[in-house]
Parts: structure tokens; sequence; C-alpha cells
């Protein structure tokens, strides 16, 4: 059983490995590719007898798969009425003195459409413009056209209702990006400032001060001078710590129910738990840290949390 299993297992292997490659795209994907089209042409109709034109070439994109068409060369493409992106009635409008981009296909003697057929005009691919030009697609093709066939890599997303072309599978910033990241900063700094105002007003108001302070000859206690060394070192750790909760709160804000208030309240408590009580609880069950002093900055832990919850619940 088990060798019946690894034959199976083999032969599937194998097949897959030998199994012949399939391709699928859309015609301007086709087209921009190279896939499945011999040629890929600037040209200008010279002549036209029923279904069948005379082009001249003006241009020969590297897309063209064969290699022999050189700019200036004649080239008859027959079957014009069947080109993909055209009625009937309308390709009676390709006429003599008009120029194309032309993707083909080669049958025998002449050439037959590809994946369409776009009216130009210009001398060249560098300045050659297409008469229709209302779609992202259309806009795709102008810029792969003026590049001479070498920007070939687009992609679409949306902004809002509106698609935006990527070129090269670059991503542009769309502006409500841009407008989100301004309120970000704005958001970490309004809250790193509260956060600093509110603890140095409710830690050095004359009643908590004096209270703080009676225990700090304990052992544990770190004492800091009062300098501006100090206060940088302060600052420094409180905008790193909101820097850190606002991309936290950037991540869960949809999943946070109720209005902007209500919002920042839930983060506060979610910093209360998170960051307060975890801290707190480890000082008094493995530290001699004094309990008065681990009172007064539990408390004034849970007011600043909630100053920033708040800040964020209205600024993100």
């Amino acid at each position: 059983m088990i060798k019946n299993i690894f034959f199976f297992l083999a032969i599937s292997f194998c097949a897959f490995l030998i199994a012949p490659t399939t391709y699928a795209c859309d015609p301007l994907g086709c087209l921009f590719s190279g896939h499945k089209q011999d040629a890929l042409i600037l040209g200008e109709v010279v002549s036209e007898v029923g279904d069948t034109r005379d082009i001249k070439i003006i241009f020969v994109f590297p897309q063209s798969q064969v290699r022999s068409l050189k700019d200036g060369n004649n080239i008859p493409v027959g079957d014009i009425s069947k080109t993909i992106n055209f009625t009937e009635e309308e390709t009676k409008t390709i006429t003599v003195g008009k120029k194309y981009l032309m993707s083909l296909h080669k049958s025998d003697n002449f050439y037959i459409p590809a994946w369409g057929i776009y009216e130009i005009t210009g001398t060249n691919y560098s300045d050659a413009k297409l008469v229709k030009n209302k779609t992202i697609d259309d806009e795709a093709l102008q810029i792969f056209i003026n590049s001479g066939g070498t920007e070939k890599d687009f992609a679409f997303y949306y902004s809002g209702d509106k698609p935006v072309l990527i070129r090269n599978v670059v991503r542009p910033e769309a502006p409500e990006t841009k407008e989100k990241s301004i309120f970000m900063i704005i958001a970490i700094f309004t809250a790193s400032i509260i956060w600093f105002i509110t603890a140095g007003i409710l830690f050095f108001n004359p009643i908590v001060d004096k209270q703080y302070r009676k225990e700090e000859n304990i052992p544990g206690v770190r004492s800091l001078p009062q300098s501006a060394k100090t206060i940088g070192k302060i600052l420094i750790a409180i905008f790193i710590q909101v820097t850190l909760w606002a991309y936290v709160y950037s991540i869960i804000s949809p999943s946070l129910i109720g209005d902007k208030l209500t919002k920042g309240t839930i983060f506060g408590l979610i910093i209360v738990g998170l960051k307060i009580i975890p801290r707190d609880i480890d000082r008094l069950l493995l530290t001699t840290y004094p309990k008065k002093r681990m009172t007064i900055e539990f408390v004034i832990g849970i007011i600043c949390s909630f100053a920033v919850g708040i800040t964020f619940g209205y600024l993100l």
C-alpha cells in the first residue's frame, strides 16, 4: 500500500514537471508582455483593399517576436474587421493616412490583429498620443507607448471610488494615507505633552510632593536630581511609550466600539491593564519599593493612561 502511494506521488510529480506551461492574461496585459504576439508596431496605413491594409512601420516594439521587422518596412495586415477592440463598422475607419499601434499575429505571408489596434497621432513612439485616452487602461497604454515598450509593469488600486494607476509596481501614497500620518504625528506630540504636564501637576503639587518625598531615602528608591537632564530623560521615555501606544491604537481602533470619548476611555483601560497593573504587581510582590510611593505612582499612572487614550480617541 505504501509503495503504491509513493509510486502515485512520483508519477504526479513527474507529470507536474513535464506539463505544458499555460498562460492567462487580459488583452492589454498580453500586449505589454508580448504573449502570443508576433509583432507590436506603430504604423501608418498607406493603402487599403477590402479587409486588408498595407502598413508602413514607424517603430517596432521590443515585444515583437519577429526580429526581421525594421522601421520603414511595409507589411500587409488582413482580417482588419476581426480586431478585438473595434466593431466591424468601426474597422472601416482604419483608413489611409492614419497611424496606429498594432498588436499582430503572423499568418503565412501577412499579419492579422492580435490584442488590439489603437489610433495614434505623432511621428514616433516618444511623441505618439492615443486619439482615445479616457480610461485608466488608456493611461497605462500611453505610458507604455512613450517609453518605447520598456515601461510595462502596471497595476491598479482604488483610492475611494477612483482607480489609481501604479507605475513599475510602486504604490503611490494615497492622500488619505498622508492625512493619517499627519494626524498620527500630531496625536503623538499632543499626548506626550499632556502626559508630561498632567504628571508634573499631579506629582509636584505641594500636597502630593510632600508625601512622595517622604520615602525618597528608603532602599530600593532611586532619586533623580531635579535638572534639565532629568526632564529630558522623562520626555524621551514618555515620547517612546506614546509612539508605541499610538501604533497599537491605530491597529486596534477599528475594533473599538462607541464614540471618540468611549474609544479613548477603552484604550486608556487597555494601557492600565497592560502597563500599570502588571508593573505594580511585580513591584508589590518582588521588591521592597515603598507602598505609599507606589500608590501615588499607581493613581497618577492610571490618570495619565486615560489622558493618552482619550487624546488618541479624538485625534486618531
